[in-house]
């Protein structure tokens, strides 16, 4: 499910020069975002079929596969607002003070043009049908949250190739 109200940092000339004068928005190379740790180069496990162990090269499929997500898959990077914590100390009202996904300074700095750019709030149920619309035609679309708790420690993508052989040039 979507959250009612997802937000989108961006520069002011990019917000007004081309998603609001044209009401639409680039989706961008995920290795092109402007975030360290959706562009490093990442661990994927590869899972096959015990008999086909010995014909796969299982390097090969994980560099390719590293590179299909960084130079073909497209994304639209938001934040959205976590849940408010009960009030009961100094450190909770910091906390719900930028729990609001337009109230992340790390944000508006790094994505958001130093604090002078704009942050788009969009609905999420409408968005949420924009993305299923888009799957009725030739696109694959994939949505959710992103956790960063175990980043560095388990596998981002997992790519299941025991159902279908795959052809790695």
């Amino acid at each position: 499910m979507m959250p009612n109200e997802l937000c989108h940092y961006t520069k002011r000339e990019t917000a007004l020069e081309k998603i609001l004068l044209n009401k639409t928005i680039r989706l961008g190379k995920l290795g092109l975002t402007n975030d360290p740790k959706e562009t490093k180069t990442k661990s994927i496990q590869v899972l096959s079929d015990v008999s086909d162990r010995g014909h796969i090269d299982y390097r090969k499929i994980a560099k390719y596969a590293e590179m299909v997500t960084k130079n073909e898959w497209k994304v639209f990077c938001l934040t959205k607002s976590l849940p408010p914590v009960p009030e009961r100390t100094r450190q909770d009202i910091y906390l719900n003070y930028f729990s609001n996904g337009y109230n992340r300074p790390r944000m508006w700095a790094q994505y958001g043009e130093n604090h002078s750019g704009v942050c788009l709030v969009f609905d999420g149920n409408r968005l949420s049908e924009k993305f299923e619309s888009l799957k009725d035609k030739k696109h694959t679309v994939f949505h959710g949250s992103v956790s960063y708790d175990s980043h560095d420690i388990t596998p981002s993508k997992r790519f299941d190739f025991s159902e279908q052989k795959v052809r790695i040039h």
